[in-house]
């Protein structure tokens, strides 16, 4: 996710307005008026009540990518050959497409710090033939990269288990063994306190 960046007021005349009312999408400016809508940024939080207790426990489990809809409105023949010569760059069937992430820049998406995206649907268009305008909708869903693995194992940065955490790896071994063989988990005590 990239930072959240400054949307222009959507009735400022000229160019505030103008960022409002296009779609920057894959290096490009895409033709007529967009509209964007979606679910919003949000993270999936687990949340354990204790019976009887107010509040909870809550876990964090990430994030969870946008769902955004893109709606084009194009209505001149200049907007729909510039529309047929950008489709391929987003188009879900095109080879390779759902391993590379769109560049999105729109006010809407970038405010709440979306700025890559996959498309993963986009509608037959439709053309309203009393008003003689075509709109085109697409769903997409918000890239979120993968983090990095981290090197060299648990604990501290040199792969270095924390001692709380060699200690509890002890414990968990001895309380296994304890189940099993008393005798062995107590020599295991016994290492543990004497070397």
């Amino acid at each position: 996710m990239s930072e959240p960046v400054y949307s222009p007021f959507w009735n400022d005349s000229g160019q505030g307005q103008d960022q409002w009312d296009r779609l920057l999408m894959a290096g490009d400016v895409w033709p007529g008026l967009a509209e964007i809508s979606g679910s919003g940024v949000k993270r999936r939080i687990d949340v354990k009540k204790t019976k009887g207790k107010d509040g909870g426990t809550l876990k964090d489990n990430g994030m969870d990518p946008a769902k955004i809809n893109i709606s084009l409105r194009l209505w001149t023949a200049e907007h729909w050959k510039k529309f047929n010569e950008l489709l391929p760059l987003i188009h879900p069937k095109r080879i390779g497409g759902i391993r590379t992430p769109t560049e999105i820049v729109h006010p809407q998406c970038n405010a709440m710090g979306i700025s890559a995206i996959y498309i993963s649907h986009i509608s037959f268009p439709e053309l309203d033939r009393s008003s003689g305008v075509m709109t085109v909708n697409m769903s997409a869903i918000e890239w979120i990269p993968t983090p990095a693995p981290i090197k060299g194992g648990a604990g501290t940065p040199g792969g270095k288990k924390e001692p709380v955490e060699d200690f509890l790896d002890s414990a968990l071994a001895i309380g296994k063994e304890a189940l099993t063989d008393p005798g062995k988990a107590a020599n295991l005590i016994a290492n543990i306190l004497w070397g």
